[in-house]
């Protein structure tokens, strides 16, 4: 081969490389998730999304959100008499909604006005009750709330109220996004970030992935079967756990305890709590199946609060709205089109159900203040 036929192949090389580079670059900002970027927030004592961020989300759903003040996901505030706090995980940041699609936004839009009321979206993806009862006394301070609503889309989120908070400033997320995260997102580096996220991190357990170039069939790790402490307390298949059933508390007690825990938190706070129980079903995977395993769980949680007829603390059930939404339009309450239906995080169909119920309680509660 000659040299200037060396050189041609060469440069066509180097330029197909840098071409599908440049491609790949310029379509991430449309195509990928968004590089999240985490702040100090002083007032409320927390990290938080950077305030002004613009998040894309394209792994499940189709949501654009503007990071408003605090890091809180899709707010904007409002002049209001009132506020309410609305705390969750993931399902409630929503990420994968549009702002006017996310759950805090169709309460708004349902009741703003008519109650003089601003909701305030206080949750972050992998928190549960330790966190939120811990973020509490900042969030006080600062907007001083009338009501604090609760959505509890998983039962060990609720449960983990009764563990002790190994650091409550932390609220889960420790520390600020180092420098070459903010570099990243400043050059527009989504796409790199993705496929490195994916090539170097074990989906399931969301750690580094081990690569194991022996030959011949995967060896058995003894020390990778052996669970781990977290994994051995009160697990169930699919996630989550039952209310702690240990020699020292009984299943009923275990409810009972953390529904006195919610009592105190209410007098603590001196505002209205409302916690909504959001069902996993109905599914259609592997069949169509319209009751979860866990379902009556959620019922003696709703039994044991509404039995305390305390006015000022208010348990909610969706399973019922969830599946007339099926029988009614064919529709489910989670999942997107480029996901499995029914699974996954709340699409705007659940979130306009359960704003609904939201709205209705709280216009019985404060309706009668006008």
């Amino acid at each position: 081969m000659t040299t200037p036929l060396r050189w041609g192949v060469g440069l066509r090389w180097a330029t197909g490389l840098l071409g599908a580079f440049a491609v790949t670059w310029g379509l991430g900002r449309f195509a990928v998730d968004s590089i999240l970027v985490r702040d100090r927030d002083v007032a409320l004592d927390t990290v938080s999304l950077r305030p002004g961020d613009r998040i894309r989300w394209r792994s499940e759903g189709y949501g654009d959100t503007l990071v408003g003040p605090h890091g809180l996901p899709g707010w904007t505030p409002r002049e209001a008499g009132r506020r309410v706090l609305l705390w969750g995980d993931s399902q409630v940041e929503g990420l994968c909604l549009p702002d006017n699609q996310k759950l805090h936004r169709q309460v708004i839009d349902l009741i703003g006005d008519e109650l003089d009321c601003d909701v305030l979206p206080l949750a972050k993806s992998g928190t549960d009750a330790r966190d939120w009862q811990a973020a509490i006394p900042p969030a006080k301070r600062l907007w001083s709330p009338d009501g604090h609503v609760w959505v509890i889309t998983e039962l060990n989120d609720l449960e983990a109220i009764l563990e002790p908070v190994p650091n409550p400033t932390a609220y889960r997320w420790n520390e600020p996004s180092p420098g070459f995260v903010r570099v990243a997102k400043r050059i527009g580096a989504d796409a790199v970030f993705a496929g490195a996220k994916r090539l170097l991190l074990d989906p399931e357990t969301g750690g580094l992935r081990r690569l194991d170039f022996r030959l011949g069939p995967p060896s058995d790790d003894p020390q990778a079967n052996t669970p781990s402490d977290d994994s051995q307390a009160n697990t169930r298949s699919g996630g989550g756990s039952y209310p702690l059933d240990t020699p020292q508390m009984s299943y009923e007690q275990s409810i009972a305890a953390v529904t006195r825990r919610l009592v105190e938190l209410r007098r603590q706070t001196d505002a209205y709590w409302l916690v909504v129980f959001v069902p996993h079903g109905p599914t259609i995977d592997r069949g169509f199946a319209s009751v979860y395993y866990d379902d009556y769980l959620l019922e003696d949680y709703v039994h044991e609060i509404t039995a305390l007829n305390d006015k000022g603390l208010v348990a909610i059930d969706m399973r019922d709205d969830f599946l007339s939404l099926w029988e009614n339009e064919r529709r489910l309450p989670r999942g997107f089109h480029n996901g499995l239906p029914g699974a996954g995080h709340l699409n705007a169909d659940g979130n306009r159900l359960i704003a609904a119920k939201i709205a209705e309680a709280l216009r019985n509660r404060f309706g009668d203040e006008r």
